[in-house]
């Protein structure tokens, strides 16, 4: 997660996901800190993705990711949470 990053709906988040998991990858996620996260690891990213134009702390940020993460599950699963 950096704030460069793209903007996406939870449902085009869910299709990031699922598309990784349908082919074995494995899923990790990095959180920036107030000044982003650096260039080299950024070209290392299949997605860099960001949240919101607004800076969060730290813990928001984990709680947000947390939150996206179970609308996808339910979304992917066919829960009707997400809505």
């Amino acid at each position: 997660l950096d704030y460069r990053g793209r903007i996406l709906t939870t449902e085009k988040f869910a299709e990031k996901i699922d598309s990784k998991l349908k082919h074995g990858k494995h899923v990790s996620f990095y959180i920036g800190n107030y000044y982003g996260i650096d260039e080299n690891t950024l070209k290392k990213a299949d997605l860099v993705l960001s949240l919101s134009r607004m800076t969060f702390n730290h813990e928001l940020t984990v709680l947000i990711l947390l939150e996206q993460i179970y609308r996808v599950d339910n979304i992917l699963f066919g829960g009707n949470y997400h809505k």
